[in-house]
């Protein structure tokens, strides 16, 4: 018997203790589960949130959104009270931020102007902002300009400190770059203008060894001016120039003009074939003719050149007569190879005599106008048959 009392005490002593045990752990998780964390500002509570790391991730969130903006975060973060409340009853993370921000002192929630991260003034609306920007901008508006601030200016939302300026006006007056204010802007003008001009074509020769040194001159490609395109940045600050570049590029090339350079060598053999034998325009055909002076039935063609100018041979041959022949004025004849016989009339003197041999391109005379003439010229022609039939010189000419 006494045996079973003792078992009984031990047993009725461990109940006790359990109960005892679940009595005090269910007050702690009862005490427990009503501690949270108040907020309050500037004395005023405004809401309670379950998390210790939730209240003070909420004044570093509304010191992040200060920074930059107002001028002494510290004096915002200090209006922010945090607490151990015992009050069940918590509010959204986001609802009780948007009550300390409501309740803060000294800032309000606006649109604001920043001038390397400052807030220098505020208003209501972002349009507002923007136009004083604007206006400032267009004081130094210039053709095909563009215009923009130094500093970095941002227009954004959020809190901003309450004292910084609001009246449009003065913002605008204490912005301007002649202002002398510390927060004045300067702008920066940048425009570009494009000039263009001629890239003369240079001259070159090519050479051709189909042409007599004396028949150089004429014409293979002819030159064309090319375009230069000249790129100018003119930068200013203020309405002021601080710096001005140039850069050229062309737009289109010239062409080079070519001119041929007559390299073939003079040869007293025959060529088999004919030459102009001067430089100049061809002012009378051959054959029948009305009006003038000379004959009606032209035996020749006439080059009409200037006074003085040189009269070449217009194949390699004999001269056969060198002198004055009537109408003919001053007259050489050359006697070919093939018993062709050419003529060149009216010149103002005369550089060989009958008898000389003279290669093609050979100068013989210098232009006039004596004989029957009205006009310097050279009468060329052609007679074949052994100097007897008169041809068209145009039609064995290149």
């Amino acid at each position: 018997m006494k045996n079973s009392s003792c078992i009984f005490l031990y047993h009725k002593r461990a109940v006790v203790s359990f109960l005892i045990s679940f009595i005090m752990l269910f007050s702690i998780t009862a005490v427990s589960s009503q501690i949270c964390y108040a907020v309050s500002v500037n004395g005023e509570y405004v809401g309670s949130v379950r998390d210790k790391d939730d209240a003070y991730q909420l004044v570093e969130e509304i010191d992040s959104d200060l920074t930059g903006i107002c001028g002494d975060d510290s004096s915002i973060s200090s209006q922010v009270d945090i607490s151990v409340s015992m009050d069940a009853v918590t509010v959204a993370f986001s609802t009780l931020k948007q009550r300390v921000m409501s309740n803060l002192s000294g800032v309000t929630q606006s649109w604001y102007l920043s001038v390397d991260g400052t807030a220098v003034g505020r208003a209501d609306s972002k349009q507002e902002l923007t136009e004083v920007l604007s206006n400032i901008l267009d004081l130094y508006a210039e053709d095909g300009g563009y215009n923009s601030f130094v500093e970095d200016t941002v227009i954004a939302y959020g809190l901003v400190d309450m004292s910084i300026e609001d009246d449009m006006d003065a913002l605008y007056e204490s912005l301007l770059p002649e202002s002398g204010s510390e927060n004045a802007l300067s702008v920066q003008t940048v425009t570009v203008t494009d000039t263009y001009s001629d890239i003369p074509y240079a001259t070159v020769t090519k050479d051709d060894d189909t042409l007599y040194p004396f028949q150089s001159g004429s014409v293979i490609v002819s030159g064309t001016d090319g375009i230069m395109l000249t790129t100018t940045e003119t930068v200013k600050l203020n309405g002021k120039i601080v710096s001005e570049t140039s850069e050229d590029s062309v737009a289109e090339p010239a062409v080079n003009k070519v001119v041929a350079n007559g390299t073939k060598e003079y040869s007293y053999d025959t060529a088999g074939c004919y030459i102009w034998p001067a430089y100049g325009n061809l002012t009378s055909g051959f054959g029948p003719r009305s009006g003038g002076v000379g004959s009606s039935n032209h035996k020749g063609i006439d080059i009409c050149g200037s006074y003085g100018q040189d009269i070449y041979a217009a194949e390699s041959g004999t001269v056969i007569y060198a002198g004055w022949m009537n109408g003919y004025g001053y007259l050489v004849q050359i006697e070919h190879e093939n018993g062709d016989v050419t003529y060149y009339a009216h010149n103002s003197s005369l550089n060989v005599s009958v008898g000389d041999a003279v290669y093609q391109g050979q100068v013989i005379a210098q232009m006039g106008s004596t004989g029957t003439s009205s006009a310097n010229h050279c009468h060329f022609e052609i007679r074949t048959n052994g100097g007897s039939t008169p041809v068209n010189p145009v039609s064995y000419l290149p």
